[in-house]
């Protein structure tokens, strides 16, 4: 029984190798069988033939990209670490960020002066205070003659007291010990002294 060609639909001629119409190869070459005798059934021809015709219609080129894809997965590359990531945001390339960034900077440090000011304002207020109360309780000295007393005995500290703290510890003592004609040099010596306060109990 002939059976027909796969390219062009005619019937071959019982053994031929190849269609006498397109000349395409049919099944029987390189293959002994019975003269009539069909290689595949109806059903398989028809899906042999129609994945020939749809392996035409795609271009050599993508089949064999397509072959080579199927092959050889792509490699998913590792996600970079995460601080690579937030340096790579695009925020970091707008100009108004780095603006903020300088006008927050600015206001933190006009801030911090303005405290430093203000708190170097009240200890000099606190200092002038404490030495108006040390002339009222050491009438004999004037106040250049107690601002340098002050100044020796926090001399004597080595730097572990303030003029500040100098004062109200001057001004502590003396409340506690009696000042005789309203002189306080013996205190101021006592204090300026690393033994100060065993000088003041003797």
């Amino acid at each position: 029984m002939p059976y027909p060609c796969f390219h062009c639909d005619v019937e071959l001629v019982p053994g031929a190798r190849f269609c006498h119409q397109c000349g395409a190869p049919t099944f029987a070459a390189g293959t002994a069988r019975k003269p009539g005798e069909a290689m595949v059934g109806e059903q398989e021809r028809v899906r042999i033939k129609k994945d020939v015709k749809e392996a035409v219609l795609v271009p050599h080129s993508t089949r064999m990209m397509q072959t080579l894809t199927a092959r050889a997965a792509p490699r998913v590359p590792a996600p970079p670490p995460l601080w690579k990531r937030v340096a790579a945001a695009p925020i970091w390339r707008k100009p108004y960020l780095w603006i903020g960034v300088v006008i927050l900077g600015i206001v933190a440090g006009g801030w911090a002066l303005v405290e430093d000011f203000q708190d170097k304002a009240r200890q000099q207020n606190e200092l002038h205070q404490s030495v108006t109360r040390l002339t009222a309780t050491c009438y004999r000295d004037s106040r250049t003659q107690m601002l340098d007393r002050l100044g020796r005995i926090q001399s004597a500290s080595r730097g572990q007291m303030t003029l500040l703290d100098t004062a109200v510890l001057f001004e502590l003592v003396a409340r506690g010990v009696s000042v005789p004609s309203g002189d306080c040099s013996r205190i101021a010596e006592a204090l300026a002294k690393p033994d100060r306060f065993e000088a003041l109990l003797r």
